[in-house]
């Protein structure tokens, strides 16, 4: 595991995502559609786009999303929620405890990158916690093929 959050931030570091000398007041992308304290990759933009669609569009008490977003973002079910998955970068004041207040499961420290899971009913509440940099959904893991 360590081997793998080590492999994590050099990749991350490498495509330089988010570039070290930025402001943490200054992240908000004029491109992103939802108001957040941090910058979010294009597939996480899309994701919550289709989230919210979805919300809207179903009128039962409880949420339950649709296969197709189920399937294309690999949501996983743990007793009957669902959750997103994915990687944040945090700043050096970050407080993880932020994240679990708000039912988020959240990976031991790897320096400024954790892997988290978010529930779906606390989206909304994730976008607003302080001290992330960025926020990327992890991807399904495939078999390399020659």
């Amino acid at each position: 595991m360590k081997t793998f959050n080590f492999i994590l931030i050099v990749l991350l570091s490498a495509c330089k995502i988010i570039s070290p000398e930025q402001d943490i007041n200054q992240n908000h992308n004029s491109n992103q559609d939802f108001d957040t304290e941090f910058k979010i990759s294009a597939n996480a933009q899309l994701f919550f786009k289709k989230l919210s669609d979805e919300r809207k569009q179903n009128q039962r008490k409880v949420f339950k999303p649709s296969k197709e977003l189920i399937t294309k973002y690999h949501l996983k079910k743990v007793d009957n929620s669902y959750y997103i998955r994915g990687f944040i970068k945090t700043v050096n004041y970050f407080n993880p405890q932020s994240l679990r207040a708000i039912n988020v499961n959240v990976s031991p420290d790897a320096g400024k990158f954790r892997t988290i899971s978010i529930p779906l009913n606390k989206t909304n509440e994730f976008l607003k916690i302080k001290g992330i940099k960025y926020f990327e959904l992890s991807k399904k893991a495939e078999p390399k093929t020659n």
